[in-house]
């Protein structure tokens, strides 16, 4: 029942709006990578004369190119290698429109549906596992299947749903593996999804150290390095041919995507500053077309002069870093973002109490309530993991959202206590007054 609850949730948005504008750009460069695959066999490229970017910003919406006319960019085209988005989706995209012949974006916001909606499976699993505690568990499953701003943000065609998936599917195998005897066969399956997660979130690297240091005051320091090494030697592992590609084709280290240039930058204009840095790729674009107009040509160059823009001035303005900084901890805590979705702004502010809420009290019961200090520390590791390393750069509230479920875990059963807590006072009260005054129990 809370499975189809969740799925209905989310396909309602998928059918109110199967064309939003939210990320459309984005959303079309990873269709442009899947057609290209499909249609002329060329991977990992996109067509810079492809029609469907200005049809788009004409009409502020998504469009799929089923209904774009191909033909002139087709017969003329300038591909151009791609890697400023990571390639899991395009990859996606194409076995979709392989197997369906049909170059439409409805096939994968559904699977993305279908996909978020399966992860309170996992979610009552790791719960019910951890704690003990079905009614709990019920709970937390529950809460992320009528999420609004996950069932909002499962049918943009983009990274997050699947970033979502990898936190909680990997979570879930290292939990497997602090048991039983095959314990490095789970190991190494985390680091595997690890390393599939990275095609979509290349922060996701930092899940397997935040499970080992999560473990580390339990376990002891040989088993909480072992726990860590495997899963992340792992997760390089996989994710190094890609590396490899990127260093053929474009000369160049890139791990999975460029980036750590723009989101630098545009972390910078997050907050007041007198160099002219903006939270917008506007912004961003126009920066480097100051330096070198032919960069923007080239994602890895244009991302290496923002990067080194950027440096230059937090070494000129570190005030203006550390604030951005302490901006960003209060936003992805106290006070989210509001939601980049842009479904309604009323919305947005809803989702973002909720999701401060969340967190104190998950917090608060995490330190105050030692009974599952443990458990609590490995669930709050994946959510930590999940932010930490935007808060040195740009952080919008879509990445707060594949830890979520971290906080949503520990607030039930923080709840189901509470509950406990009071009918067990209530019925240990209602004794009392029967023996005290037996003529009122026999009422």
């Amino acid at each position: 029942m809370i499975f189809a609850a969740a799925l209905c949730l989310r396909l309602a948005f998928v059918a109110g709006n199967p064309h939003p504008a939210s990320f459309d750009t984005l959303a079309a460069n990873h269709g442009e990578i899947a057609r290209n695959i499909v249609v002329h066999g060329r991977w990992f490229v996109v067509n810079e004369r492809s029609p469907i970017y200005k049809l788009q910003a004409e009409q502020g919406r998504l469009l799929d190119p089923a209904d774009v006319d191909y033909t002139a960019a087709d017969q003329q085209p300038a591909y151009t290698d791609y890697v400023a988005e990571p390639p899991g989706e395009g990859l996606v995209l194409a076995g979709l429109w392989r197997l369906t012949g049909d170059y439409r974006y409805i096939y994968i916001q559904v699977l993305q549906a279908v996909l978020d909606s399966s992860m309170i499976f996992l979610i009552y699993w790791i719960s019910a596992h951890l704690y003990r505690r079905p009614r709990a568990a019920v709970l937390a499953a529950a809460m992320y299947a009528l999420f609004m701003p996950l069932a909002v943000l499962a049918r943009i065609p983009h990274v997050d749903i699947w970033a979502g998936f990898a936190a909680i599917g990997s979570l879930a195998l290292f939990v497997k593996a602090q048991e039983g005897p095959r314990k490095w066969t789970w190991l190494i399956a985390t680091g595997v999804l690890v390393g599939i997660g990275l095609f979509f979130r290349p922060g996701l690297i930092l899940l397997p150290v935040a499970f080992g240091l999560a473990t580390l005051p339990w376990s002891g320091a040989r088993r909480a390095v072992s726990q860590a090494v495997v899963p992340l030697a792992v997760a390089l592992a996989v994710m190094t041919p890609w590396t490899i590609r990127n260093y053929v084709v474009f000369h160049a280290f890139v791990p999975i995507r460029t980036g750590v240039g723009i989101n630098l930058w545009e972390g910078l204009g997050e907050v007041p500053n007198s160099f002219g840095a903006e939270a917008t790729d506007e912004n961003a674009k126009a920066q480097v077309r100051k330096t070198d107009p032919r960069a923007l040509e080239d994602s890895t160059r244009a991302d290496a002069i923002l990067r080194r823009k950027a440096q230059h001035e937090i070494r000129r303005h570190p005030q203006v870093y550390l604030r951005a900084i302490g901006r960003r901890i209060l936003r992805s805590t106290l006070w989210p973002l509001n939601s980049s979705t842009s479904v309604r702004k009323s919305l947005s502010n809803v989702a973002s109490l909720a999701e401060s809420a969340l967190f104190v009290i998950a917090v608060l019961t995490a330190f105050c309530y030692r009974r599952f200090s443990r458990q609590n520390a490995l669930v709050l590791a994946v959510a930590i993991a999940n932010i930490f390393p935007y808060l040195f750069l740009h952080l919008e509230t879509r990445y707060i959202l594949a830890g979520i479920f971290a906080y949503m875990i520990i607030v039930s059963v923080a709840f189901e206590l509470l509950v406990v807590r009071v009918l067990a006072s209530r019925a240990q009260g209602d004794r009392e007054t029967t023996l005290t005054h037996p003529e009122r129990g026999g009422r």
